[in-house]
C-alpha cells in the first residue's frame, strides 16, 4: 500500500485535587506522509485534546467522565476534514497493582468542516483488562467498537470493531518479553460500498533495562489483511530495535 512516514506526539498532565478527586488532560498529534503520489490522498494530520474527571468512590474503584475533541485535517480530501467529539462515562478499577481494568461507553459525534455532509453520531464502547498470573506474568485484553472516518473516496465512514490480547513475562529483574495478537473487522459504509476488511496480527517484543533511565527494546510483528476488495489485501513483516531514556 505504499511507503509512508508517520510522526506521533503525546503529552499528559494529572492533578490530584483531593485524595478522591483528580483531573487529567491529554494532547496528541499524529501525522502521516506517503512517499508515492498514488497514495497522497491519505496524507493527514490528527490533533486531539482530552479532559478527564475522576472520582474514587470505593478504595480501588473510580468513575470518570471523558471529553475528547479530535480534528482530522486531510491534505487533499478536503471534503473529509472533520472534528470528532466524544462524551464518555467510564469505570476504572485496580484490584491489585497488576490486576486492573476499565470500561467506558458514550456518544461520538462528527461534524464536517465543509458543511456538505450532515453531522453524524454513533455509540462508542472501549474496554480493557489485565490479570496477574503469578509474580512474573501478566495477561490482558482490549476490545473496542466505534465508527471511524473512512479516509477513502466514496465511503462515508467505517464501522470498526477490534480485539487484542497480550501476555507479558518478567523472568528476571531487567528483562521481559511480551507476546501479543489482535484481530479487527472494518466495514465501509456509503453509496455502492460493499468493502469489508479483516485484519490479523501478532508479534513478540523483548525489553531490557540497563539502568532506571535507560532501556532497549526489539521485536518482530506480522500483519495480514484480507478484504472483499482484493486490491487492498496485503501482509507485512516488521522488525525493530530501539532505545528509550527517561528523566
Amino acid at each position: 500500500l505504499g511507503e509512508f512516514t508517520s510522526r506521533h506526539l503525546g503529552v499528559t498532565a494529572v492533578v490530584a485535587v483531593t485524595s478522591k478527586f483528580r483531573l487529567r488532560a491529554d494532547y496528541g498529534q499524529f501525522t502521516i506522509d506517503y512517499d508515492k503520489g498514488l497514495f497522497r490522498y491519505k496524507e493527514h494530520k490528527d490533533s486531539s485534546y482530552s479532559g478527564y474527571i475522576y472520582f474514587q468512590f470505593m478504595p480501588k474503584t473510580s468513575v470518570f467522565l471523558e471529553y475528547t475533541s479530535s480534528a482530522l485535517d486531510y491534505d487533499d480530501l478536503y471534503g473529509l476534514d472533520s472534528t470528532e467529539t466524544d462524551y464518555m462515562l467510564g469505570l476504572q478499577w485496580e484490584l491489585t497493582e497488576k490486576t486492573t481494568g476499565s470500561i467506558k461507553a458514550g456518544l461520538s459525534t462528527r461534524e464536517f468542516d465543509t458543511g456538505v455532509r450532515e453531522e453524524e453520531s454513533s455509540a462508542k464502547v472501549v474496554g480493557k483488562m489485565s490479570f496477574e498470573l503469578g509474580e512474573k506474568s501478566i495477561a490482558g485484553f482490549d476490545i473496542s467498537r466505534r465508527r471511524k472516518e473512512a479516509g477513502t473516496p466514496g465511503a462515508d465512514f467505517v464501522n470498526h470493531q477490534s480485539g487484542s490480547a497480550w501476555l507479558n513475562n518478567h523472568p528476571i529483574s531487567k528483562f521481559s518479553w511480551t507476546l501479543s495478537a489482535s484481530m479487527a473487522q472494518t466495514t465501509y459504509v456509503g453509496a455502492g460500498q460493499d468493502r469489508k476488511d479483516n485484519d490479523l496480527s501478532g508479534g513478540l517484543a523483548l525489553q531490557y533495562q540497563f539502568r532506571k533511565w535507560l532501556g532497549a527494546n526489539m521485536g518482530v510483528r506480522h500483519e495480514q489483511r484480507t478484504s472483499t476488495d482484493t486490491a487492498n489485501e496485503y501482509s507485512t513483516n516488521t522488525a525493530y530495535v530501539g532505545l528509550s531514556a527517561s528523566m
